[in-house]
């Protein structure tokens, strides 16, 4: 009787497998029912997606570099509403200026990957609510708040 190299057999059974489904009209799972060895390095393939923090939010963010930009007693409020936009809320002061109020929350968040298995940079993460407040008086802001 011949000698068959396993390569040989390995071959047959592939051009067989195929073969065998090129003819089945639905797609049904393939299995084999037996043992199969593989002798040598098998290369596999993963696929993965990751993705970021997914995060809903209201309001206007104002950065703190933003912010530090307003001059006490210099800056005019149109400049205010132009970097801004137009406040949340408006309130009248008892000495005849305004108090102008920026919101900012974030109303879901769902974890960043990396923080939620302990690993993260906290210090530069964007706050989960904040106010901004300007107390404005002819035009002028004479004082600021944010927290």
């Amino acid at each position: 009787m011949p000698h068959i190299s396993r390569h040989c057999l390995v071959s047959a059974f592939v051009v067989t497998s195929f073969v065998v489904l090129a003819g089945c009209s639905a797609p049904d799972p393939m299995r084999l029912d037996s043992t199969l060895r593989l002798d040598g390095p098998v290369t596999v393939n993963m696929n993965m997606q990751m993705e970021g923090p997914a995060s809903r939010y209201t309001g206007t963010f104002v950065s703190e570099a933003l912010f530090e930009a307003i001059e006490l007693k210099e800056t005019r409020i149109e400049w205010v509403i132009a970097t801004f936009g137009e406040p949340d809320r408006r309130a009248d002061t008892s000495t005849g200026g305004e108090y102008l109020v920026w919101d900012y929350r974030a109303d879901t968040v769902q974890g960043h990957p990396l923080r939620l298995t302990g690993i993260g940079d906290d210090e530069n993460q964007t706050p989960s609510s904040m106010t901004v407040t300007l107390e404005v008086v002819n035009g002028i802001v004479l004082r600021k708040w944010r927290g």
